[in-house]
């Protein structure tokens, strides 16, 4: 079954999507075409979603070698507290 596209947010260094159940990150420097990870329910993505955006937020106002780098620490912390794999492609 094919997701839909309920939302996206492009960063300068991420792209932040959410596909109902599903939130896909894009890093912009890295040999990964995406993390993807599953939820339980659309609120659940849907949370997901509202932070990974507001901490790209945060790490825009960042020098620029750390952004990616502070971000993805952050997805990591969140998704592990709430434990919510993920899948690297």
């Amino acid at each position: 079954m094919e997701m839909k596209i309920v939302v996206q947010d492009f960063f300068g260094f991420v792209m932040v999507v959410l596909e109902e159940t599903e939130m896909v990150l894009h890093y912009e420097s890295c040999n990964e075409l995406a993390l993807v990870y599953d939820f339980k329910t659309q609120q659940a993505a849907a949370r997901a979603y509202e932070f990974c955006t507001s901490l790209a937020k945060e790490c825009e106002q960042m020098p620029l070698g750390i952004q990616e780098k502070a971000h993805r620490r952050g997805v990591e912390m969140y998704m592990s507290v709430n434990e919510i794999p993920g899948t690297v492609y």
